[in-house]
This record gives structure tokens, sequence and C-alpha cells, in this order.
């Protein structure tokens, strides 16, 4: 299987989050998503896009989003179960 991967970045997204602006920062970040070529997954590799996760997929045409929280949760829960 081959994997190709293509990234991209929420220019000003952050500022936003510092500035209390989450409306703008989810804006950003969806507008960066609806411009990337068509993808099966989106992954968010910053634990302050997860707040954006679901406007996200809106914008990406439904596809799936992976947020860093959520990968980190299910690691966690895998390593406890197999304790």
């Amino acid at each position: 299987m081959k994997v190709e991967i293509v990234d991209a970045v929420a220019d000003g997204a952050f500022q936003a989050m510092k500035s209390m602006d989450f409306d703008e920062h989810d804006r950003i970040a969806a507008a960066t998503a609806e411009r990337l070529p068509p993808v099966d997954a989106l992954v968010l590799g910053q634990f302050s896009l997860a707040r954006a996760a679901a406007r996200i997929a809106t914008a990406g045409g439904g596809r799936r989003v992976l947020t860093t929280p959520d990968a980190a949760v299910s690691k966690l829960r895998a390593l406890v179960e197999l304790r």
C-alpha cells in the first residue's frame, strides 16, 4: 500500500486561539481543510485543533478526522488493558 501525505498549515489559527477568538480559530482550520485535495483522512497534529474537529470534518467533505487527544486516549486505553 502506498501512503501519500499532504501537509497543510492553518495560518493564523494559533494566533486566533491565543486571542481567545475560538470561532475564528475553527473557521481558519476548517477553511484550510476545505482547500486540501481529496484524501482518506485528516490528521490534526496539534492538540488545539481538536476543538475544531467536527467543523473540519464538515468542511473536509465528511472525511475521517483524527485528533491527537483521541489518539492519546486510545493509546492509554490499550496500555491499561495490557496490565
